[in-house]
């Protein structure tokens, strides 16, 4: 409703029904509604300076200027006599008030007037429409029934301003104004981030830190702080967690970079002081799993429970293998070994990744855990590696990318490979490699740094690199400078420098005396070196040393592990730069190596063979038998006739010329004559004539096993005495007992009683072939035990089923047999039998202890 119309209704309200004898104030009523607005003023003055305290002339007053024709309408002048009407209305006694109702003027007439006013006053601030319009209205009509909507209005035309402005300034000055507003929330957040990102437009670590430090309180703060660590630690070395820790020693942050700084220390130096309660981890020991209660934990190999049975479940694998990690796999969680939950979720395969960093993996993707409690934001569907222990590469559809130990982002997954190279990174991108070194990576993520860009780079050892772009090569240093340029040729790596093939000649780089110089031939026997140039003849170089061996060589090659040179009429054989042996052209030679790698030197001078030691050339004997060649370091094999016999290293007969082969095997001699086998043991100096079926072998230190019409026996090194020849199968078990099959039955047979001393074997495993004692676990009918090769039976065969794990080099075994109907008596023991930890179990819970692997 406009001005116009409330005044008109109120005027039809009042009903003039003017009397014949009109007052002043009714006469000036008359003319307002005649619009004699001059008139009406006039009598209105005229009676005011009469009678100021006229109340009916400051009414009408009030209605003169509440009227919306006049040419001096306001809404505000109206207002002030009302209230000066009001203030005298509100002073007079009960007889005026009396006499004023004939006017008419009472409490509920101007109260009507105030409410007219008031409206059209709040409508004209509406129709402004802006924060001074809204406050002149509040401030002069501070009773009106409107304020609150006033104040609202007000408000929200000021943060509308602030909106405009869209500065932290703006709404600074928008909350100074009107902190109670409704709006004064959104104003604050919308401060606090036009704040911190007007404080921080320019994203430097610099910014974020004057940010915190100026303002700790903002909500802002902890997003700066996160900034703060990312970009402090990103280089992923101790030293930049050390100085954020040290620089910002509490909050979420330095948990984190505590957590990540600890596991980098863990790895890298092993004394590394720990906590209490890091050491109920750390150094890291074997566990085995156990139940109690339906519950999960898991003892250490001495039988004491080192994780209380707490856990639902746990992961299968721990049944075949000990728990030899940090951290425990368990349905919904992964769990410290101390009991802390590091994460939780369900997850199918958990694998330590390095650096305190565990990839757990889903059906579809992985997830970058670490062990002190908190996951890299983003999945990663594909790979994940360490590289360098600085940094975590990850595969995703678009391709490999590179995360920081903190999680932030260092490169995009837009490469097609990441390659750990040591002390550098290979990147691939649109078939070209990229090398950046790892205290390099910020910088070039940051496009600080310009990297090696090449066709094909590959690192040499720790100093070098190999470039190559097109048919061109090059050489780089560590620091990436320059020690070969790019060129057409072909470069090597070796022990005796960089070999550098051009237009087929050859040039070595790294060898003082020798660059510069161009070879027509080049060729790399470790540790020698053979060079020759155009026109001239082959010279040797010794490259430990860089020592020139031979100059003007007719010919030069390798044999074994010595350098041959041809120089006129004789070959000089070269061991080392200082250790050599002239032959004469005449004589042939060979380089032979025994069974148990002594070399020797083999010369053959007409009908004679001389034999010397090939380190240091000692001469041994002089034969003149053929066919020498050594068999062990003092024995050797020769020929006479077509028949085999065995000299030792003084040339002395051992064996007669009178077999048709000697074969070393299994520490002693087999001898073969008219296709029957016998044996010489050199140790033993014991000789078995060849009157066997098959090889012999020995068995222990003094027995050789034999074969008599398919059927196998003992026989004593003397001959001395012999078993019957009775067995199918013969393996070894111990010198005096051994494991034999007869008839399909299996027994552990005393050789010296010649007499089974366990019999009806069904299972016989062996768990440790190569120590002196050794292990198995035997079967008598549907029962086994555990039997050791000098101890005999350790537990005698009386559970269902028996299993080992070796837990901290130790082996402990499991037994489970029948308890009470459906429970299992499980009894856990050690290598000498002693139980230590025996318990009744469900039958399911009792067989899952046992591993099918």
């Amino acid at each position: 409703m406009n001005i116009k119309k409330i005044f008109t209704v109120f005027l039809v309200c009042l009903g003039f029904a003017a009397p014949a004898q009109l007052n002043p104030e009714r006469f000036a009523l008359n003319k307002i509604k005649k619009g004699e607005w001059a008139l009406a003023r006039k009598i209105l003055d005229k009676t005011l300076r009469k009678d100021s305290l006229s109340i009916e002339a400051s009414y009408v007053y009030s209605i003169l200027f509440f009227t919306p024709k006049y040419f001096l309408f306001n809404i505000d002048s109206a207002h002030r006599f009302w209230k000066i009407t009001n203030d005298k209305f509100e002073a007079c006694n009960e007889r005026t008030k009396e006499r004023l109702k004939k006017f008419p003027v009472d409490s509920t007439i101007l109260a009507s007037l105030k409410h007219k006013i008031d409206s059209a006053a709040f409508e004209q601030a509406k129709e402004l429409n802006t924060e001074a319009g809204y406050i002149h209205f509040i401030q002069r009509y501070s009773d009106a029934s409107q304020i609150k909507s006033a104040i609202e209005l007000r408000d929200e035309a000021a943060f509308v301003i602030a909106l405009k402005q869209n500065s932290h300034q703006a709404f600074q000055t928008f909350l100074d104004h009107y902190p109670e507003s409704h709006r004064s929330a959104e104003a604050r957040q919308r401060f606090e981030r036009l704040l911190f990102e007007f404080h921080t437009k320019n994203k430097s670590l610099l910014a974020y830190k004057e940010f915190v430090s100026h303002y700790p309180s903002s909500p802002f703060a902890d997003v700066a702080m996160k900034n703060i660590f990312e970009m402090s630690t990103e280089d992923g070395t101790e030293k930049s967690f050390e100085d954020f820790i040290k620089q910002y020693p509490t909050g979420t942050y330095a948990k984190r970079a505590s957590g990540i700084l600890l596991h980098l220390k863990l790895a890298q130096h092993p004394s590394y002081h720990l906590t209490d309660s890091l050491k109920t981890i750390y150094p890291l020991r074997d566990w085995l799993p156990i139940n109690e209660k339906e519950k999960w934990g898991f003892m250490d190999e001495a039988g004491n429970v080192t994780f209380q049975p707490t856990l639902q479940t746990i992961a299968e694998k721990y049944f075949c293998s000990p728990l030899i990690r940090d951290f425990i796999h368990i349905q919904d969680a992964i769990a410290a070994r101390n009991g802390t939950i590091i994460f939780k979720g369900y997850f199918k395969e958990v694998n330590e990744l390095g650096s305190g960093f565990i990839r757990a993996r889903t059906d579809s993707s992985s997830l970058i855990i670490h062990k002190s409690g908190w996951a890299l934001s983003d999945k990663i569907p594909r790979g994940v590696l360490m590289i360098g222990s600085r940094f975590i590469a990850c595969q995703k559809s678009t391709g490999w990318g590179l995360l920081a130990l903190n999680g932030k982002m260092i490169l995009p997954f837009s490469f097609e490979k990441i390659v750990d190279q040591g002390k550098y990174v290979i990147l691939s991108k649109s078939g070209k490699e990229i090398l950046v070194g790892l205290d390099n990576m910020i910088a070039y993520s940051q496009g600080r740094h310009a990297p090696v860009v090449a066709d094909e780079i590959k690192t040499l050892g720790d100093h070098f690199i190999w470039v190559r772009n097109g048919s061109l090569e090059q050489i780089l240093d560590e620091n990436l400078l320059e020690v070969i340029p790019f060129d057409r040729h072909a470069i090597s790596f070796s022990s005796a420098g960089f070999i550098i093939k051009k237009n087929s000649l050859y040039s070595i780089k790294g060898w003082t005396a020798l660059e510069n110089i161009s070879f027509e031939f080049l060729q790399i026997f470790e540790p020698w070196l053979v060079t020759q140039k155009h026109g001239e003849k082959q010279s040797l170089f010794y490259i430990p040393s860089k020592k020139e061996i031979v100059v003007s060589a007719d010919s030069i090659w390798f044999d074994r592990s010595f350098i041959a040179v041809a120089h006129g009429d004789s070959v000089r054989l070269w061991r080392s730069d200082s250790k050599f042996f002239t032959i004469s052209k005449h004589d042939d030679y060979t380089i032979a190596e025994s069974r148990d790698s002594t070399a020797f030197l083999l010369i053959r001078s007409g009908t004679k063979v001389t034999v010397r030691l090939a380190e240091g050339f000692h001469k041994l004997f002089t034969s003149s038998f053929t066919g020498v060649w050594p068999v062990l370091k003092n024995v050797f094999r020769f020929i006479e006739k077509g028949k085999h016999g065995l000299i030792n290293e003084k040339g002395q007969v051992i064996l007669k010329p009178e077999y048709d082969n000697i074969l070393f095997s299994n520490g002693s001699f087999a001898l073969l004559r008219d296709r029957q086998f016998g044996n010489y043991n050199q140790n033993t100096k014991k000789l078995i004539k060849p009157v066997f079926d098959s090889n012999l072998r020995t068995y222990g230190h003094d027995w050789i096993i034999g074969s008599k019409e398919k059927k196998l026996g003992f026989i004593r090194s003397d001959e001395a005495a012999r078993t019957n020849f009775l067995f199918d199968e013969i393996e070894y078990w111990s010198d005096t007992l051994a494991l034999v099959t007869q008839n399909g039955k299996r027994a552990l047979y005393s050789i010296p009683q010649n007499k089974n001393r366990i019999e009806n074997i069904t299972y016989f495993h062996v768990i440790e072939e190569d120590k002196p004692q050794r292990l198995a676990i035997f079967t008598q009918g549907n029962l086994s035990g555990l039997i050791g090769n000098s101890s005999g039976v350790i537990v005698k065969p009386e559970f269902e089923e028996l299993a080992y794990q070796t837990v901290n080099n130790k082996f402990v075994f499991i037994g489970i047999k029948p308890a009470k109907p459906g429970t299992m008596q499980v009894t856990y023991f050690q290598a000498t039998g002693k139980i230590v930890r025996s318990q009744v179990l469900p039958k399911e819970i009792a067989y899952s202890l046992i591993c099918n692997d």
